[in-house]
């Protein structure tokens, strides 16, 4: 079974509702993954742009073939989501995630755990070095839909 480590960044403007994502994947059998990009529909706040951030990087592990994954990202709500703390976190999660794999062609026996990764820090870390990479790269896709958007 393919393992992998996904760490996700999001960026949001609230006043525009421009928003961009990036992913970062490294897994077994030289799995490797970065993409960043923006969202089909601009999301209602930071907080649904990091779900749907991180929905999408776990969907392209998934897509790449890892059934075991571990996620990293900034956000404590999807942390809490995916291990299912709280009210409202698991359920804004759980839905998220089933409408990013719900796009697969087939059913997925995934096993996913969270942890959270401080983010805008400047410890040596690689987890904080791809924090960071992940941020920019969110950033600079939210800057340019923004660009465009007006």
């Amino acid at each position: 079974m393919t393992r992998a480590t996904v760490i996700t960044d999001a960026s949001f403007c609230a006043d525009t509702r421009s928003a961009g994502w990036a992913a970062w994947i490294k897994g077994d059998d030289g799995l490797s993954i970065q993409r960043s990009g923006t969202f089909n529909m601009p999301p209602a706040s930071s907080l649904e742009a990091e779900t749907w951030a991180a929905a999408n990087g776990v969907f392209l592990a998934v897509s790449a073939g890892a059934r075991v994954i571990l996620l990293q990202t900034d956000c404590m709500t999807v942390v809490h989501g995916v291990q299912k703390k709280g009210r409202q976190a698991p359920k804004i999660w759980r839905k998220n995630l089933k409408m990013a794999l719900e796009t697969l062609p087939y059913a997925v026996d995934l096993q996913l755990s969270a942890r959270h990764v401080k983010g805008h820090t400047r410890d040596g870390a690689p987890r904080s070095w791809v924090n960071r990479w992940c941020d920019k790269h969110a950033r600079r896709a939210m800057k340019e839909q923004r660009r465009s958007a007006a």
